[in-house]
């Protein structure tokens, strides 16, 4: 795993740092790349991309991975 970076995602005047990584999956057949949003035992988040992905690709996965992540914040703190 390749820590990449991360991105901030303000929530409701909240901000969370989310690491984003990249994995090279071995021995993947799968049409459909691995990865997305990940929770840890701790509660963080992180999110994965595949390395198989583009740099266009990656970026899509990013916009729904920020929008997954702004769902499950919103969700956690609704109860």
């Amino acid at each position: 795993m390749n820590y990449v970076g991360s991105l901030n995602v303000m929530i409701n005047g909240t901000v969370l740092t989310v690491p984003v990584a990249k994995v090279q999956y071995q021995n993947r057949d799968g049409a459909e790349p691995a990865g997305g949003v990940v929770e840890n035992a701790d509660g963080s988040l992180q999110i994965i991309l595949d390395a198989r992905l583009s740099d266009e690709d990656s970026h899509k996965v990013l916009e729904g991975a920020m929008e997954e992540i702004s769902r499950r914040f919103r969700a956690k703190f609704a109860n």
